[in-house]
């Protein structure tokens, strides 16, 4: 009983109470203040993780943009479709399908019918195009939004193709599949929730089923979007993607309390131990415990704040001892650095394109758009690789990257802004004005052979240019980036027209380009179509100048559209080859020509048929004519083919390669229009041809131009050294015919012989004609 009241018990009961009353206290504010935090926390964790969702979904959408247009802009892609050439288009899909890792790519018609799609799909159009995408698709010439497909949900593009008007739709779409939600999840580091409809009929998510349940109880239609709501230890925020008004859907980002708290519930329990065991140094231990405590978690707090509003830069160094905070503060550090790598990487791709490194098309549309509104004189250059599709389909893909790097690199060099906007092209908005004279040795200097991937190749670049805001062109007046690019199109497009390759932009040439487009759409019909009596061939005879004999002709095609009127063969020969469909027209003359052989029964007559250079290197093509022989009972020496000098001095070595096959074949080979294509004699000599044909520009005025007599002489020459014969084309006097004759040119062809005439002509003008030598 002394004992109870002596003052040193009463001294250590005040001591014990006084220490047990702040350890309380302590406990006290470190549980509130504990649970402030961490609600705050978890309320700033559902708000990033939102906004990582969003940003990611934004990501995909960019990319989804991004990949639909290099498909819609392709040249190839919308001639496929202004055709309606199903296969082509089915090709186009799969392959751009499997390089983009799309789940679902198809191609609608105007009245919603699918023309094309790829190969996973079976159900109808009717699964895709609802009438109200339909009608947003068209009035505002795209959409986004989410699609539930057989019970699957895609995230889906609409985008018309436009020829300049819109002549189909195409969609591509990828699955919102659980490997998508759980890599979400791991961004976010929040389970995820992702329910297709209201009526919760369809979802994924990655909580356990007892935890989907728990979530799922939700009365989810009578929240507000972003509501935040708690079942037992799950708090959920359930929000609408309000950037897709077509998904019914929810999307619910939740967190597991228990797991948040229980770090917290062991720091109270420890505190609590040490307030008991250490009673007389609790206060201490306790202040600074505390401080050691709140001080890091409201820096961490701060943090979080920053991230919040997007600063992402700042890192806050916390000094603590505490391994729990010192974990959590590692955590918020590896948090922010990570959503501002997924950031810049996000904003790198949404203006960069993958392959080259380049800006792409939407950055190139800014950057001209600012020249536009700012009124300064600058050029917009496109640089094409002539053949890039050819290139791709012979070489692969790869090596086509690899080529397109390559010019890439060496445009981005010689300083200015590039991009690229769709296939073998590379768009240039040089620092100052570059000349004609520039471009050409820009043009020459990368115009030479490549090693990319143990394959050499050569590549031929076409180039257009469009100026804007030229004081000194009043062609050069634009109010719109699109309308530059569509110009720089057409630029392009004309070049490939010209011998040199390179355009500038014109007016004039709108017409040109609406009248290729024209001529290409009926060409292909035509080829596509079982009847081809629009195509005709006929044949012009050559003239043995040894005994004025006629046993060789050449075939030359016509085209007397029904809609077109004549189409020259100058005009729709270059447009299949840069179209791709020179190879079906090809296959046409030849069993044309071989079935007029055998119609005439004229074993002694040889005709000549022409060969691009796309014919040369198609593997099949000897193994067509063999067939077409054997068909017609036609034997091997009644053909032969001529090659224009330009086709194969674009790539000697592999043209030599090709044309021995012919040669090894037995067939008779020519090179047309000698002394246009700059041949190298070096190459000349290996070419294994037998005829060199004198180009008619020398011919024409042979007995009134001393210097076209003197590149005959020339010619002759260099062809009688190499053991080759002669043919002279543009024969139109007797004066010209005589020059030849002495200068000991084998062959003659021209409007003096005969002009070409129809296949049911030749049999009765060969009979007149020796008639005619018989009477002489």
């Amino acid at each position: 009983m002394l004992f109870k009241n002596s003052l040193k018990f009463r001294i250590n009961k005040l001591v014990v109470s006084i220490v047990l009353l702040i350890s309380i206290v302590i406990l006290m504010a470190i549980w509130f203040a504990t649970s402030r935090h961490a609600d705050t926390q978890l309320s700033r964790e559902l708000e990033v993780g939102h906004s990582v969702f969003v940003n990611s979904l934004e990501s995909r959408e960019n990319l989804l943009v991004n990949a639909a247009t290099v498909l819609t802009e392709d040249f190839g892609f919308k001639q496929a479709i202004a055709t309606l050439d199903s296969a082509t288009i089915d090709s186009m899909l799969n392959n751009h399908s499997e390089r983009i890792s799309a789940d679902l790519m198809l191609v609608m018609s105007l009245d919603a019918k699918v023309i094309g799609k790829t190969d996973t799909l079976t159900t109808d159009s009717g699964s895709y195009l609802t009438p109200e995408i339909y009608d947003n698709v068209l009035r505002d010439g795209g959409l986004i939004t989410f699609n539930l497909i057989n019970g699957k949900l895609y995230q889906s593009l609409f985008l018309t193709v436009d020829a300049p008007n819109p002549i189909a739709i195409a969609m591509i779409g990828f699955e919102m599949d659980q490997k998508l939600v759980d890599r979400f999840s791991q961004l976010t580091t929040l389970d995820i929730t992702l329910l297709f409809d209201q009526e919760k009929s369809a979802y994924l998510t990655t909580l356990s089923p007892a935890d989907a349940k728990i979530v799922l109880q939700s009365n989810l239609p009578l929240l507000e979007n972003a509501k935040k709501f708690s079942r037992l230890h799950l708090t959920t925020q359930a929000f609408r993607l309000e950037n897709y008004p077509h998904f019914k859907g929810y999307v619910m980002l939740s967190h597991n309390t228990d797991l948040l708290f229980k770090e917290f519930y062991t720091l109270i329990k420890d505190v609590a131990v040490i307030s008991v065991i250490a009673v007389f140094v609790a206060l201490l231990l306790g202040v600074g415990f505390s401080k050691n405590v709140t001080k890091p978690l409201e820096r961490l707090s701060i943090l979080a704040k920053r991230i919040s509003r997007g600063d992402y830069q700042n890192i806050i160094e916390l000094n603590t001892s505490t391994t729990e905070i010192a974990d959590l503060s590692v955590a918020f550090k590896q948090m922010q650095l990570n959503i501002s790598e997924r950031e810049k990487t996000i904003s790198y791709n949404a203006t960069h394109d993958m392959v080259t490194g380049l800006y792409n098309r939407t950055r190139l549309l800014e950057l001209v758009q600012e020249g536009i509104e700012n009124n300064g004189a600058f050029q917009v250059i496109a640089i094409q690789i002539n053949g890039f599709r050819e290139l791709n389909e012979t070489f692969g893909y790869k090596v086509g990257d690899e080529c397109l790097q390559y010019l890439a690199g060496e445009i981005k060099a010689k300083g200015g802004c590039t991009a690229r906007i769709a296939g073998g092209e590379v768009i240039w908005l040089p620092n100052q004005t570059v000349t004609l004279e520039n471009i050409v040795d820009i043009q020459s200097e990368m115009e030479r052979s490549i090693l990319v991937s143990q394959v050499k190749v050569r590549i031929k670049l076409v180039i257009g240019i469009v100026s804007v805001n030229d004081s000194n062109n009043k062609n050069s007046v634009f109010d719109k980036a699109e309308d530059v690019i569509r110009s720089l199109s057409i630029a392009a497009s004309h070049a490939r027209t010209k011998s040199n390759n390179i355009q500038y932009y014109l007016p004039e040439q709108e017409a040109a380009y609406i009248q290729r487009i024209e001529v290409l759409y009926e060409l292909q019909h035509l080829l596509e179509s079982d009847n081809k009596d629009e195509l005709a061939m006929f044949y012009q005879p050559k003239l043995a100048l040894s005994n004025n004999s006629v046993d060789k002709m050449e075939a030359l095609i016509r085209w007397n559209s029904k809609k077109l009127g004549f189409v020259s063969p100058e005009m729709f020969i270059p447009i299949a080859e840069s179209a791709g469909i020179i190879k079906s027209l090809t296959q046409w003359v030849i069993r044309r020509v071989i079935r007029d052989l055998h119609h005439w029964q004229l074993p002694e007559q040889q005709i000549a048929i022409n060969l691009s250079a796309q014919d040369i290197v198609c593997g099949d093509l000897i193994e067509y004519i063999d067939d077409c022989l054997k068909e017609f009972d036609i034997s091997i020496n009644q053909l032969s083919f001529e090659i224009t000098e330009s086709d194969i001095m674009s790539d000697p070595q592999r043209a030599i390669a090709q044309l021995n096959l012919f040669v090894e074949k037995g067939f008779s080979l020519a090179i047309d229009d000698f002394g246009t294509g700059h041949s190298s004699l070096s190459y000349i000599k290996d070419f294994p041809v037998q005829t060199l044909k004198i180009d008619k520009a020398f011919i024409l005025q042979l007995d009134q131009n001393e210097d076209d007599l003197t590149i005959v002489k020339c010619i002759i020459s260099l062809a009688t050294n190499f053991g080759l014969s002669v043919v002279a084309e543009g024969i139109e006097n007797k004066a010209s015919l005589e020059i030849l004759r002495q200068l000991g040119c084998q062959y003659i062809q021209g409007y003096y012989i005969s002009r070409p005439m129809p296949a049911s002509e030749v049999t009765g003008w060969l009979a007149q004609y020796h008639d005619k030598k018989v009477q002489e």
